[in-house]
């Protein structure tokens, strides 16, 4: 799926889901990868699952390379069904 801003002046509110408009012939899903994974990549996933978006979500974060911190950012990738990625060059892969 494309997304741009939807424009003020529609008439009727087809083809917009969380504020956003979309022309669903363009692409039908999509491969987005977040580098890093903190609180704004979270609310924008977040909002493209209430929006039931077909999208595969991945992710990558520099935390996950921390002993320490990693259990913690899985445990949010999971919590958001989104695939976290060991590297970086992984995440990119994964991404359209």
């Amino acid at each position: 799926m494309f997304w741009t801003k939807a424009p003020t002046n529609l008439k009727a509110p087809t083809n917009i889901r969380g504020g956003l408009f979309f022309c669903e012939s363009r692409i039908k899903s999509m491969n987005i990868t977040f580098i890093g994974f903190g609180e704004a990549s979270q609310a924008i996933v977040k909002g493209w699952q209430a929006a039931e978006l077909n999208m595969f979500i991945s992710a990558y974060d520099i935390k996950t390379d921390d002993q320490a911190l990693a259990p913690a950012k899985h445990a949010e990738y999971e919590a958001l069904n989104v695939q976290g990625c060991a590297t970086l060059v992984e995440a990119v892969a994964k991404a359209d």
